[in-house]
């Protein structure tokens, strides 16, 4: 890994997923997610990529893994991020299984967190 552009620190991933950096670094070690070395200082890195397959996985999960808020928070941050790159409201309904109500109530979290571009 050479370039580190595309990779959040611990603390920056666990923001992103709305989880605790511990809850984050516990995921690793359980295998959920992998995390990549930081080839200057050895910290742990997280590809955003993989932050967004997680997300995905945690919306369609059967257990309640994070809380409400924070789950409709990273569904704001998903829709928001296939918004952003100009895929309608029914392209982002397949890519997410939200309904059109749901991504409109989305996109209003998303517009106030600055979400949107």
């Amino acid at each position: 890994m050479k370039n580190i552009s595309g990779y959040l620190t611990v603390k920056k991933a666990a923001k992103f997923l709305g989880v605790t950096p511990n809850t984050l670094r516990n995921w690793t070690k359980h295998s959920k997610i992998k995390s990549h070395k930081n080839p200057i200082n050895g910290y742990r890195l997280y590809c955003v990529e993989d932050l967004e397959e997680l997300l995905i996985t945690i919306q369609f999960s059967s257990k309640p893994i994070l809380s409400k808020k924070s789950k409709i928070i990273n569904e704001a941050k998903l829709v928001a991020k296939y918004r952003n790159q100009k895929l309608t409201i029914e392209q982002i309904s397949i890519l997410t299984g939200l309904t059109k109500s749901k991504i409109e109530t989305r996109l209003k979290v998303a517009e106030e967190k600055g979400l949107l571009k």
